[in-house]
């Protein structure tokens, strides 16, 4: 990648992933991200299965995203519920840099690469310096009450992800504001380890 990303400093390949199929779609699609009616789009998104456990460190604890997403307000209970047993000010003061991260991945940015400066560094701490983290939890700025977002190190892809099959969509402008998928085509389901797509004829 060329420039900042949520989670990816210039140059740097960092894996995003979601949950949820539809939310996939959103996050890899501009169209809701823009206003300038384009005719048409193509989307590709795939589908890929854990075959090993991945740990992640959650950025999802924030009141502008409370009451959306019901395993996001369970997450942040938990999360709560340590801080308060800590009773301490460091607790409070991890509290307060939470906060303010979930809040900062939690922001739509379109247009300017640059806001993502504080997400991506704080990403790359995450990969250097906590143990056994695959990557991050964080919640979707596109489609708030539905799934989740994960960037994760390239190779926890490489050695605990499995490549399914992908799909390409072709969106085209209906007019009010609408698009309409009027093309959909689907891989052959992968069997072997090389990750290659096989497109169906």
């Amino acid at each position: 990648m060329k420039n900042f990303g949520r989670a990816n400093e210039p140059g740097q390949s960092v894996f995003y992933c979601s949950d949820d199929d539809s939310l996939s779609l959103f996050e890899t699609s501009k169209l809701p991200k823009q206003n300038d009616n384009q005719p048409l789009e193509y989307i590709t998104t795939s589908l890929w299965i854990s075959t090993e456990e991945i740990l992640v460190a959650s950025v999802l604890t924030n009141d502008n995203i409370r009451g959306n997403h019901k395993a996001i307000d369970d997450l942040s209970k938990d999360f709560e519920y340590i801080v308060k047993t800590q009773a301490d000010e460091s607790a409070q003061a991890v509290s307060q840099l939470m906060q303010f991260l979930s809040r900062e991945f939690s922001q739509a940015m379109a247009g300017n690469s640059n806001h993502y400066k504080i997400t991506s560094a704080f990403t790359n701490y995450i990969f250097d310096s906590v143990k056994n983290a695959d990557g991050i939890l964080y919640p979707s700025t596109v489609v708030t009450h539905k799934g989740f977002n994960f960037a994760l190190k390239p190779e926890v892809a490489n050695k605990k992800l499995k490549f399914l099959v992908a799909n390409r969509r072709k969106m085209e402008y209906a007019g009010n504001k609408k698009y309409v998928e009027t093309e959909f085509i689907e891989s052959e389901f992968h069997q072997g380890n090389d990750n290659i797509i096989l497109w169906s004829k």
